[in-house]
């Protein structure tokens, strides 16, 4: 066995045979089923990895932390114990999402900066250098993109638009042309825009994992195959989503020439179960945890994702430690993120200052507002702590347009509306530099933490006593590192517990704004303590209603919250089927996997539902009609759930439908 082979063979035993979730499905407004037949399920393998290279000992991992406002990469190696190493330790590395400045030990702004015929780059620092080092006289024809995350989050923008195709989905990228006079306007579609996004990050963290395999004497031993990748997701995105970061990920070529979407080389770890794994490498106080639940609360840039897990055990060992966790609800959350801040600052703030006028210039400029947000705003909201004041700065406001679309004159003397607007005669200005209190900006932060507030109030309700209560609960995330909420969620925590456990405590974990990316690289080396976990959703298939064919039935198949881990022994013994065509002349089977929220769901119109994935399968045309029946075997395929549909009396005829489950 080749060193490289016995490191993998070491992971594996460290996951204790394996360790993800459960399974996959499928079905069709072309499809009825009659009824039902036994069939056997084998369930396959999971986290395996083919490619072997007798130079390399060791198990490199990169993560890579897509957020809304700001990304991050991390890489990190566990040597082999077989090779001489006694200590099973992590050697970590976090570098920024940046192609100015990679090395930079923090996030950078989730941006693309396209140009034709050069490379892609990414970050804040990469675009404020590609604008700023542009004239008029020296114009660069290029496009940049910024909150494109927020286009995955179909459950928000169904409410909106509707049907929501990640796949149809187009973005609009902003010419670096303020006037948009010198250039067309250019789109792209997200794939691609999140595949090129990832692609700069996957070469970012390789090079700079190559780097530190030279600088340790080993060489370019090391080649992509070698990796395990992990990108963390939002704990409240649909399987739709999810399946379209797996696409993504494989367009950014990780692995080079696999052309497998679903490899268990590429991992989706969901963003408070990165956290959770971060949290408890630091956390202490494993003895007082043992069998008791617990809330990570991940607050990010664009979202708050919650998860509830009990640990069931732990093991100890030098360099960390192995988790035991049972899933008691699935993931929750809501768009309560840093971005309302800052979307409250403009509303609340920026728009009595500038006039109504200017308000709608900057919204055609988005590019300014860009600017103000990184160079003076994002700094300031980081360390804000309840007590210091904002300074707006009037002269390098105006500076930012190119123009003299709007005066310094203008803006002092619209102070006054500021003042009307929110009864505070503190706002005040000396030398074309304005004071904005703290306790103006502090309501700034209540967008934030209202709707966290009642959605926790929920949770903790139905926590006590039906499922054993809330010991304590971890804060996470970009915005965790703020010092006001680092003081504000775990008060509003204590005083939610009061009636229900007063001695249970919100614990913020130092460095809480890189706990998912490094938590993501524990993942990648150890998935397993995330095996047992509940259904974030129901599942059900699209089946033919005879009463009314314009209206598909959704025929559950997963109710939301069922314990995944049961799953292979439930359809083992009651399988999914037959079922077949509708009429003779039918060629094929459109099969259509759809999710929702609610516990009961009738028809697949229902505005809970939302389509995750579909396959088509032919129909053997050459069998009597009464003998065309097809049926679906669930079962855990790795880091995904997979369905196969296959014909009964002609197996040739199958496929497969998966879809991530992380």
């Amino acid at each position: 066995m080749s060193a490289h082979e016995k490191a993998r063979a070491l992971a594996r035993d460290f996951q204790n045979n394996g360790g993800n979730v459960p399974n996959k499905i499928l079905a069709n407004a072309k499809i009825f089923q009659p009824g039902a037949k036994s069939i056997q399920l084998v369930p396959e393998p999971c986290y395996t990895n083919d490619h072997s290279d007798e130079t390399w000992p060791h198990i490199p991992v990169i993560s890579i932390d897509l957020g809304t406002s700001r990304s991050g990469i991390a890489f990190g190696i566990i040597p082999d114990p077989q090779n001489g190493q006694k200590r099973v330790e992590w050697k970590l590395s976090y570098i920024s999402a940046d192609s100015e400045d990679p090395r930079k030990p923090e996030k950078s702004e989730t941006i693309l900066i396209h140009v034709p015929n050069q490379r892609d780059r990414i970050g804040g620092t990469a675009w404020l250098s590609t604008f700023d080092n542009q004239t008029s006289d020296d114009f660069l024809e290029g496009y940049y993109v910024r909150d494109f995350k927020m286009l995955m989050d179909v459950k928000s923008r169904k409410v909106r638009e509707g049907d929501v195709q990640l796949k149809k989905t187009e973005v609009d990228l902003i010419p670096f042309d303020t006037e948009v006079k010198k250039t067309s306007t250019m789109k792209m579609s997200l794939l691609e825009v999140v595949s090129r996004f990832l692609k700069v990050c996957g070469e970012i963290g390789f090079q700079e994992l190559q780097r530190y395999a030279n600088g340790v004497g080993w060489g370019n031993k090391i080649s992509r195959e070698d990796v395990n990748w992990v990108i963390t997701i939002p704990a409240i995105w649909t399987d739709q989503a999810r399946i379209f970061m797996r696409e993504a990920c494989l367009n950014a070529r990780f692995l080079g020439k696999t052309e497998d979407p679903f490899t268990s080389q590429v991992g989706l770890c969901l963003e408070p179960e990165a956290a959770t794994l971060f949290c408890f490498s630091v956390f202490t106080r494993f003895d007082s945890m043992k069998d008791k639940n617990f809330l990570v609360i991940d607050l990010g840039g664009g979202t708050a994702d919650i998860t509830y897990h009990k640990l069931v055990g732990f093991s100890k060992f030098s360099g960390g430690c192995r988790l035991e966790l049972e899933e008691v609800e699935g993931p929750s959350g809501g768009p309560w993120g840093g971005r309302l801040i800052d979307q409250a600052f403009r509303k609340e703030i920026l728009a009595p200052l500038i006039g109504e006028r200017a308000l709608k210039e900057l919204e055609k400029r988005e590019h300014i507002w860009f600017k103000f947000l990184v160079e003076k705003f994002w700094s300031f909201k980081k360390q804000f702590d309840g007590k210091k004041s904002f300074i707006f700065d009037v002269s390098h406001f105006c500076g930012l347009f190119d123009d003299s679309f709007i005066t310094k004159e203008e803006i002092i003397r619209n102070i006054k509306n500021l003042q009307d607007k929110h009864n505070c005669q503190q706002i005040i200005q000396r030398s074309g530099r304005i004071t904005i209190p703290p306790e103006l900006i502090v309501k700034m932060f209540l967008p934030v933490l209202q709707p966290l507030r009642a959605h926790l109030q929920d949770l903790i309700k139905r926590s006590f006593p039906n499922k054993g209560g809330l010991a304590m609960s971890f804060l996470v995330g970009g915005m965790a590192e703020n010092p006001y909420l680092q003081t504000e969620i775990p008060k509003m925590w204590k005083e939610l517990m009061v009636p229900y456990d007063p001695q249970s405590e919100c614990f913020v974990p130092p460095r809480a704004g890189v706990a998912i990316v490094e938590g993501a690289l524990r993942f990648g080396f150890d998935p397993s303590p995330f095996r047992m976990r509940r259904a974030r959703t129901s599942y059900g298939l699209s089946i033919y209603n005879e009463k009314d064919p314009s209206k598909p039935l959704f025929s559950k198949v997963i109710t939301k919250n069922d314990n995944l881990s049961n799953l292979l022994e439930i359809t083992t013994k009651t399988p999914l089927g037959p079922y077949g065509p509708v009429t003779e002349s039918q060629t094929y089977l459109q099969c259509s996997l759809y999710e929702s929220e609610k516990a009961d769901v009738k028809f697949i119109d229902d505005p809970s539902c939302a389509l995750v994935t579909e396959i088509i399968l032919d129909v053997d045309m050459r069998l009597p009609f009464n003998d065309r029946s097809y049926y679906i075997t669930l079962s855990m395929d790795g880091p995904c759930l997979k369905g196969v549909m296959f014909c009964e009396k002609n197996e040739s005829i199958r496929s497969e439908l998966k879809w991530s489950s992380r």
